[in-house]
C-alpha cells in the first residue's frame, strides 16, 4: 500500500528564463543589496502538473543589478491521490519556495564570484511567505501586514546581520595582529631570519656572476 504524502509532487525541470547581472559601485568588503521576490503559479495542468515562477530581482539602490527569473515544473508522483487546488499555498509555503531557493542563491554566489564581485547576503524566502500563506487563516491585508511587520522586527533584532558600521574592518584586525607576533618573537630569531635571509641573498648574487666565468674558462680550454 502506498503511504499518501501530504505534498505528492516531485521537481521535474528547473530553468532560468531571465539573468541579468549589471555591475555598478561595489563597495569594498560584504555587499549589502535588498531583494524584491514575487511567485506566480500557473496551474493550467493542475493536479498533474504545476509550474512555479520565481521571480528575484535587487531594488534601485542597490550597487548590483540582478534581475532573476527562475521556472520550476513540478510534477505529480506516480500512484499518489490527486489533490485539489486548496494545498497550493501550503505546497508554495512549505515546499516549493525552499526547493527553489538554491538555485537562486548559487546563481548569484558563482556569477558575483566571476565578476570579481564581494559577497552578497541573499534574504531567505522566510521573509516572503506572508502575502502567500495569508489565504489560509483568513487573513485580510492589514492583518497579512501586521503578522509580517512583527516578524521582521524579531528577524532584524535577533537573526539578521549588524549594522555594517558595527561590523569591525577585519583587515585592520589582522595587520594588528600580525605586528603583535613579530613583536612577540625574541630578538635573536629575528637576527637569525635576517641573516638567514642576506646569506642566502649574497650566495645567489655569487653564483650568478661566477657562472659566466666558468663557461668563459671552459671555452678557452676547448681552444
Amino acid at each position: 500500500m502506498t503511504n499518501k504524502l501530504r505534498f505528492p509532487y516531485k521537481l521535474k525541470d528547473v530553468l532560468f528564463s531571465t539573468v541579468k547581472f549589471e555591475r555598478g559601485i561595489v563597495p569594498e568588503g560584504q555587499v549589502l543589496a535588498k531583494f524584491d521576490v514575487q511567485v506566480k503559479t500557473i496551474d493550467e495542468g493542475f493536479p498533474k502538473s504545476l509550474q512555479v515562477n520565481l521571480k528575484v530581482e535587487t531594488s534601485e539602490e542597490s550597487p548590483v543589478d540582478i534581475r532573476l527569473v527562475l521556472i520550476g515544473l513540478f510534477e505529480l508522483l506516480e500512484e499518489q491521490d490527486e489533490p485539489g487546488p486548496e494545498i497550493i499555498p501550503d505546497l508554495l509555503n512549505e515546499r516549493v519556495l525552499f526547493m527553489l531557493w538554491p538555485y537562486i542563491t548559487q546563481m548569484v554566489m558563482q556569477t558575483t564570484t566571476m565578476m570579481g564581485i564581494p559577497p552578497i547576503n541573499i534574504p531567505t524566502p522566510f521573509q516572503y511567505n506572508f502575502r502567500i500563506c495569508q489565504p489560509e487563516p483568513g487573513w485580510d491585508d492589514a492583518h497579512r501586514e501586521a503578522e509580517e511587520g512583527d516578524y521582521l522586527a524579531l528577524w532584524r533584532e535577533s537573526y539578521s546581520l549588524p549594522d555594517r558600521a558595527a561590523i569591525p574592518n577585519w583587515r585592520v584586525m589582522l595587520a594588528e595582529a600580525r605586528r603583535r607576533k613579530q613583536a612577540a618573537q625574541p630578538a635573536g630569531q629575528r637576527k637569525i631570519v635576517k641573516r638567514a635571509v642576506v646569506a642566502a641573498l649574497l650566495l645567489g648574487l655569487a653564483a650568478a656572476i661566477a657562472y659566466p666565468l666558468l663557461i668563459g674558462q671552459r671555452k678557452r680550454k676547448a681552444l
